[in-house]
């Protein structure tokens, strides 16, 4: 269930509204935090027992340790408060005894960095969480110790965990998602959001693929002005091919001025 959007929110302002790269880490890890205590991470890296100590899961190591084998940052967790802390725009010289700013483009290059190694981590995180499922002599009562799983259903901490980060980020910068599958993804607006949405009705594949690689360009994290525009032109190669339907269909001057923005706007011809 999608978290309620208070008032700074909805008028696009505060934390949730308006977020920074600070505040997205801040709520990757408060969320990260609330599927440790539900035991989330059981299958993954093991849990403490009174009896056995430390019993290791699947990765037969802490979370840290596998983020860095994984992805390979050396600091990828905790996650720091601010991503970008270590980033000043105004430097001082004292040999020259000039002050100057880090280049703009320098600044953009370590503001990616810190984006990419955060959504990198956002991803590895919805990957391995899981639900332990109760069962028969899976409890240890011994001082409390608590559940010892051995069955998992990732399903339900997967949907906890895109809740929580769905709640900041789609007001990040151009607005992103995490999606059921768990990739990190532009989002659309909200009527065009209904429409990729909607299943296609179509039994014809390659139809079916062409509308399929326009939608996965288009919400590619790191998409550009170009690849969005192959895009366009994958969907407009899909109205030429049903255009005896659209014609039978549509106002004849609306048909005609569909495809008049497709062939003389430099948009399929250029």
């Amino acid at each position: 269930m999608p978290e309620r959007a208070y008032w700074s929110s909805r008028q696009g302002r505060g934390p949730r509204g308006n977020p920074t790269l600070a505040d997205l880490s801040r709520c990757v890890s408060l969320a990260t935090q609330e599927l440790e205590r539900r035991a989330y991470f059981q299958e993954w890296y093991g849990y403490i027992c009174e009896d056995q100590g430390h019993v290791d899961g699947k990765a037969a190591s802490d979370l840290p340790t596998h983020i860095e084998s994984a992805l390979g940052y050396r600091h990828g967790w905790p996650l720091p408060d601010d991503p970008l802390s270590h980033i000043t725009t105004d430097f001082y010289d004292p040999d020259t005894e000039t002050r100057y700013s880090l280049p703009p483009d320098q600044i953009e290059v370590e503001v990616q960095a810190a984006e990419d190694q955060l959504f990198d981590v956002i991803e590895f995180i919805h990957d391995h969480v899981s639900q332990g499922i109760e069962e028969p002599g899976a409890f240890h009562q011994h001082n409390g110790c608590g559940w010892h799983y051995k069955h998992f259903d990732p399903a339900p901490a997967q949907d906890l965990f895109r809740s929580r980060v769905n709640s900041v980020l789609p007001s990040y910068r151009d607005g992103f998602r995490l999606s059921p599958d768990g990739h990190v993804q532009h989002t659309a607006p909200p009527a065009l959001q209904d429409l990729i949405d909607t299943p296609l009705l179509t039994t014809d594949e390659e139809i079916g693929r062409r509308v399929s690689s326009a939608i996965s360009i288009y919400r590619k994290r790191d998409r550009t002005s170009d690849e969005q525009r192959v895009a366009v032109r994958e969907l407009f190669d899909v109205l030429e091919k049903l255009r005896p339907l659209i014609r039978s269909q549509m106002i004849k001057g609306d048909e005609a001025d569909l495809f008049n923005i497709a062939n003389n706007f430099s948009l399929r011809h250029l």
